[in-house]
């Protein structure tokens, strides 16, 4: 009986000592993207970290709400060549929270580097980092946007 004082009284004291983030992740918050602060106002231009894109998105409505269904407006721009072939996949992700969004938002393509996203729902208060994957000739490069939802 004296065992389970113990450890009820340890776990008690340790409890509050405990976070509540994903362990193990290897998300780097998002103040420590490279060249990618908070996003201040929309539209915003991130280049992917591979350098070969710089990726514009615009919500619509220019704003995000928390918890209000959205569209983005993605607009490519190939830093040689161009962007004819590409695909591209918007995601947002809460990384002190190690999760996503409730929703699985579609991507279309629309013409010469543009694409419209829908279904974007950002379901709560908080820090969350919006990525854009960018695919052509089998190679992957994303661009994050990290923004305060209030």
């Amino acid at each position: 009986m004296r065992v389970l004082s113990t450890i009820a009284l340890i776990a008690a004291i340790c409890a509050p000592l405990v976070s509540c983030e994903k362990s193990g992740s290897t998300e780097p918050p998002p103040a420590a993207i490279p060249g990618s602060g908070p996003v201040e106002s929309w539209p915003a231009t991130r280049s992917t970290e591979g350098g070969n894109y710089d990726v514009t998105l615009t919500p619509e409505g220019g704003a995000i709400e928390r918890n209000k269904h959205f569209a983005v407006d993605v607009k490519l721009a190939a830093k040689s060549g161009d962007a004819a072939g590409a695909t591209v996949v918007v995601d947002a992700d809460m990384p002190a929270h190690g999760h996503g969004m409730n929703t699985k938002p579609e991507t279309s393509a629309i013409d010469g580097g543009a694409f419209r996203t829908e279904g974007m729902l950002l379901h709560m208060g908080g820090d969350w980092i919006i990525t854009v994957d960018v695919t052509s000739g089998g190679k992957t490069e994303r661009a994050t946007f990290p923004l305060t939802v209030e």
